[in-house]
């Protein structure tokens, strides 16, 4: 989890993660304010995450596709909205 020593270092970065290291970020406290594009793959993200992370701020994309090959086959910009159990993949 080196993200949190670099994080801070640059403006408007992209990171590309799975959501459980986004959820240890920010149970660290590490702030996202420098980042531009959130791309999480790999895993459900939990809505929680999605209030934590403050969807306002920066874009938030669920990525999906199949593991065997890592190409994404489709993706949901997550909106500062209301999500019933589920964030849409795309």
């Amino acid at each position: 989890l080196e993200i949190k020593n670099y994080i801070s270092k640059e403006d408007k970065i992209l990171i590309n993660t799975v959501p459980s290291v986004v959820n240890k970020l920010l149970e660290e406290g590490v702030s996202f304010s420098t980042v531009g594009i959130l791309n999480m793959a790999g895993e459900s993200i939990p809505i929680e995450t999605i209030h934590r992370l403050g969807v306002k701020e920066l874009d938030v994309y669920n990525l999906y596709g199949p593991s065997e090959d890592t190409t994404y086959s489709t993706y949901y910009k997550i909106e500062d909205k209301e999500y019933s159990n589920t964030i849409p993949i795309g």
